[in-house]
């Protein structure tokens, strides 16, 4: 049985219009519909002029993607139903983080341009100085990329970045995903300078903040790949940043006292010349009874923790 459901559309047309503004709509839709069956009905029966994009309608291309209340999801994979059942309406707007160009269509080419920066390819390992031809690759080592591999180009990770928008040299979850699939290929030979291309491209940078993993119509897990990428460039030495000295120094302090020492984190992380500018920062917190202690004790059932500590490493070998 239909129902009547409310769109809220983000409309913009270059030609005439100064920014961007928000037309209400009204349609019949059936409960197994999906968001982009609906607007395919507004573009055919209610507003030809509506602009978007689509192709596949299956979640496999990722042309379809948009924010739908106020998350970027792919279409063609969201339920109507759910969405009402959430919001109570329908508001659409095109991904974040990238241009409009015409209502519900970004222009890709910024995001685009990103990933091809990463040198999706391989490049061949060499054995005496030539290149090895053919390389087999075990199941085990295919797994390691597998799901890297699926990343079909939406653009739903990128557009809700909170770290792309405010850094604009901060890559994008995307693109470091692209490149977790190279650098734990086992046939691909520039494995440390393509970890090094990252941190020069502020994947420290990355604010935690989970969206891309929720984001992600692929159950890719963006978020845990970026961890996983500074933990490997750490392993191959790439440690004089900020980011890498942060990690070090909190694992340091969580090993010898079983928590952070927050006083000593930033002295860590940023050495002493950096931290003795901020010393009349410091001196306020001071005052004010905020200053963390500079000399901390080692946390009740210390060993357990330092035993799980071990443990983690010796996993992650």
């Amino acid at each position: 049985m239909s129902q009547k459901v409310r769109f809220k559309i983000s409309r913009f047309n270059p030609e005439k219009d100064k920014k961007s503004y928000f037309k209400e709509y009204e349609l019949a839709v059936q409960p197994w519909e999906s968001v982009l069956e609906s607007l395919i009905s507004l573009r055919n029966n209610v507003d030809a002029s509506l602009s978007f994009r689509q192709s596949c309608k299956a979640g496999i291309c990722g042309s379809c993607a948009i924010r739908i209340n106020g998350r970027a999801k792919l279409a063609c994979k969201t339920s109507v139903h759910d969405e009402i059942s959430k919001f109570g309406e329908i508001k659409i707007e095109p991904l974040g983080n990238l241009p409009v160009l015409k209502d519900l269509v970004v222009d890709m080419e910024t995001f685009y341009d990103e990933m091809k920066d990463t040198n999706p390819w391989i490049e061949a390992k060499k054995n005496s100085g030539k290149l090895i031809e053919e390389h087999r690759i075990s199941p085990k080592d295919a797994d390691k990329i597998e799901k890297s591999s699926e990343c079909i180009w939406c653009a739903a990770c990128f557009s809700d970045c909170p770290s792309r928008e405010s850094n604009k040299k901060y890559l994008g979850p995307a693109a470091y995903v692209l490149s977790h699939r190279y650098i734990f290929d086992v046939r691909d030979g520039k494995k440390k300078e393509r970890l090094k291309k990252l941190v020069d491209k502020q994947i420290w940078a990355c604010a935690h903040c989970e969206r891309s993993t929720e984001n992600c119509p692929m159950d890719i897990e963006p978020q845990e790949i970026i961890s996983k990428l500074r933990e490997e460039s750490i392993k191959e030495g790439l440690i004089h940043n900020d980011g890498a000295r942060h990690a070090r120094t909190f694992e340091k302090s969580v090993k010898k006292y079983g928590g952070l020492s927050e006083a000593w984190l930033p002295v860590g992380t940023f050495g002493f010349i950096r931290v003795i500018k901020e010393l009349p920062m410091a001196i306020k917190l001071f005052f004010k009874g905020k200053l963390p202690p500079f000399f901390m004790k080692k946390i009740k059932n210390h060993e357990e923790i330092s035993q799980l500590e071990r443990n983690v490493n010796r996993n992650n070998l």
